[in-house]
């Protein structure tokens, strides 16, 4: 499904529970999405197939965001009790940490949950960031 299709089933979805009428919801989302009406007349008429469809993609998504919480709660837990003491094991967890938020935001990003950061944006922040190595007060800084 694609994601234009999933969103304005999403919102033929709230529409319809919010108690508006159906040429009403046709009327907004024809003009919002830029589709003919006859495509959202098509949601109405394919909703029972459709339906359960995007029920079970909310609650695998749900599923997979719970996980990542939970993951990611345990690695700051570690990072917490052993960053003064066990450098190699914190450095591990801070990484798995930011592993975790990067997937959090692909996945809420390819659901349509957040919007979508574009590419000369992207390209323009990487440029931006500077990474400098850290090195021994003794050592000279490259």
């Amino acid at each position: 499904m694609q994601q234009n299709t999933l969103s304005r089933r999403l919102d033929l979805l709230k529409m319809e529970g919010n108690g508006l009428l159906k040429p009403e919801i046709v009327e907004a989302l024809s003009e919002k999405y830029g589709c003919s009406k006859d495509a959202v007349w098509y949601d109405f008429r394919t909703k029972p197939t459709w339906q359960l469809k995007i029920a079970e993609m909310e609650k695998a998504l749900l599923r997979i965001v719970n996980r990542h919480d939970q993951l990611y709660r345990k690695a700051a837990y570690q990072y917490t009790q052993l960053w003064k003491d066990d450098h190699k094991t914190s450095i591990l967890a801070l990484n798995l940490m930011r592993t975790l938020n990067k997937d959090a935001f692909d996945i809420m990003q390819s659901t349509g949950k957040i919007e979508k950061v574009p590419e000369k944006l992207q390209t323009e922040i990487k440029a931006a960031i500077i990474v400098k190595l850290w090195k021994p007060e003794d050592e000279p800084a490259e």
